[in-house]
């Protein structure tokens, strides 16, 4: 196997690596957005104290894109 090899697993790793905290802060942008939505809605449950908790639970089983 080649080390200088630009396709090889480790390449991968740091180009995936280097772009989760891109899609970590849109999902927190879209997570943001949401609970702005719902709470402006005057949604029942929003008003609950663990709502924007069990939300944000929602959104980290949620795949990044």
């Amino acid at each position: 196997m080649a080390m200088d090899d630009p396709e090889s697993c480790s390449s991968r790793a740091v180009d995936s690596w280097s772009t989760q905290p891109r899609q970590h802060k849109q999902k927190l942008e879209v997570f943001n957005e949401v609970l702005r939505q719902i709470q402006k809605s005057d949604y029942e449950e929003a008003k609950l104290l663990d709502f924007d908790d069990q939300l944000w639970l929602h959104f980290n089983r949620l795949p990044l894109r």
